[in-house]
């Protein structure tokens, strides 16, 4: 009986130690605007890269890097297409890819800019997600114009399924570390590539 009642109270003591650990909890926010250098105050894409940078995509003033300091804008003025970013990525070798409101890609270096449009294969209004395959080809995920995969300096569409209207629109894009291609699309749901088909993940 003791060892059961013993029992008990540790069981109770941990789980209030547990319950005011989470409440207890806090979070201290610190805002950053156009008057710390922020490039603009409409945020649409955030992203660390590896050397610890912050990049955050605006509607309207560009791209603006952050060092946990200071920030440095990119704008049209630099190079850029557009100022209205919607995806930011990071490929294997340390270029930065920004994807925009009106369908261009941007690829930056570190000192400029190389733009990927209509020209190059890639017909979109929007690019919301950007990634890299283990092969080392960029995958660009599109509002309208579905998954397009980069070869050399041209893009080719991949059909996700037999009714391209299912997948026309990808939100979202993800490579695992096993390689594995996970796709968000706004119609249809969730897909996985699995060499050479698409399996569309359901709720049933």
């Amino acid at each position: 009986m003791k060892n059961w009642l013993m029992s008990k109270v540790f069981c109770l003591l941990l789980l209030l130690s547990f319950t005011i650990g989470v409440y207890g909890q806090q979070y201290n926010f610190t805002s950053y605007s156009i008057e710390n250098g922020l490039a603009q105050s409409q945020v649409y894409a955030i992203y660390q890269d590896s050397r610890g940078y912050l990049w955050i995509g605006t509607d309207g003033g560009g791209v603006s890097m952050f060092d946990g300091i200071n920030f440095k804008n990119l704008t049209k003025q630099d190079g850029l297409s557009t100022n209205q970013i919607r995806s930011i990525f990071e490929d294997s070798k340390g270029n930065m890819w920004f994807g925009t409101k009106d369908g261009y890609l941007n690829k930056y270096d570190g000192v400029s800019f190389k733009v990927f449009d209509e020209d190059n294969g890639l017909k979109s209004s929007t690019i919301w997600s950007i990634a890299e395959d283990l092969s080392g080809n960029i995958l660009v995920g599109t509002e309208r114009g579905g998954l397009y995969r980069m070869k050399e300096e041209g893009f080719k569409r991949v059909k996700i399924t037999g009714e391209d209207t299912l997948s026309r629109t990808v939100n979202a894009l993800y490579v695992s570390k096993d390689g594995i291609l996970w796709v968000g699309t706004r119609e249809n749901g969730l897909y996985v590539y699995e060499n050479p088909v698409f399996r569309n993940i359901t709720t049933e």
